[in-house]
């Protein structure tokens, strides 16, 4: 599958919307908004920099330092990953011209070739509207940049930790030879960075509120296929992910994440499988079961 990424040259006519969320952490976005004036990527990118109602000084310090280089809002409440970056897309589509947008945590680094090249997959292929690179660690190692849809009865048994950890039922990764191309189509990319096609992200009424953190991937991966359409990965191409630099630093207890999870893996469940209260009430007792031995193993290795 060739595709032409010409690194001397831009294909990118109108500024692409990059929105990126903060919350109480300082040090992570100054380092992202650094990089992003370090390789100057105002010329081509619109920063939209959402603050998700911090409670320490982190926004007001951002913006006596990086106020020059973009859009600086502040949501009235933290309601989440959706709700904060719904905030910076629905200025967006309100104010702005483009045909693309790019959602982007602050733990994420990237070069101008990734922006270029994510684009030109997106007019190239109608029938993708949301596109991704690999990801890699600060160790340039890969991580997981894609899964496949998960059904009903592989989240409720990933909730079991001994069960997930022994046959690794958390997510339905593609193999290497399923990612063993220039460019593949995927079911849902790694919501830490992507480009989305502008309508598309539109016409699936961005991102699900209803989830606080986690699974707002998948929900919106599901309603784009609904409609017909696809996400992809750039294989060849890759971004660079701190991950959990910022989930960490928020959420330092892991039962609390999981609990946040399991919340999110219901409105998966409600509005793209269609599950039923009989089988939700399954899903919440096997989900105690797993908060159960979650909370021994804490314990015991605290």
């Amino acid at each position: 599958m060739a595709i032409d990424f010409n690194k001397n040259t831009t294909n990118i006519e109108k500024k692409i919307p990059i929105v990126v969320l903060n919350y109480n952490d300082y040090d992570t976005a100054s380092d992202f908004l650094e990089h992003f004036e370090e390789e100057g990527f105002k010329d081509i990118l619109q920063l939209i920099f959402v603050d998700n109602a911090s409670t320490d000084d982190s926004y007001k310090r951002i913006c006596k330092k990086f106020s020059k280089l973009g859009i600086f809002l502040q949501s009235r409440s933290n309601r989440g990953y959706a709700a904060g970056n719904n905030v910076g897309l629905r200025y967006a589509y309100k104010h702005l011209d483009f045909d693309a947008i790019i959602i982007s945590n602050p733990d994420v680094t990237f070069d101008r070739n990734a922006i270029e090249s994510l684009y030109t997959v997106l007019k190239k292929y109608e029938n993708v509207k949301i596109v991704s690179a690999t990801m890699l660690d600060e160790s340039g190692n890969k991580q997981v940049s894609a899964w496949k849809l998960p059904s009903f009865a592989r989240e409720t048994f990933s909730s079991l930790f001994l069960v997930n950890h022994i046959f690794k039922l958390d997510k339905k990764l593609y193999s290497d030879e399923e990612l063993d191309h220039i460019m593949s189509k995927v079911d849902v990319v790694n919501g830490s960075f992507f480009m989305a096609d502008a309508e598309a992200f539109r016409r699936a009424n961005l991102f699900d509120e209803s989830t606080f953190l986690y699974c707002e991937e998948n929900i919106l991966a599901s309603k784009l296929k609904n409609m017909g359409y696809s996400e992809a990965i750039v294989n060849d191409i890759s971004y660079t992910h701190k991950h959990n630099a910022t989930i960490g630093k928020t959420f330092k207890k892991k039962l609390q994440r999981y609990k946040i999870l399991q919340k999110s893996r219901i409105a998966y469940f409600e509005k793209c499988l269609n599950v039923g209260r009989f089988r939700i009430m399954i899903f919440k007792i096997i989900s105690t079961i797993g908060l159960v031995e979650r909370a021994i193993g804490c314990f015991i290795f605290k």
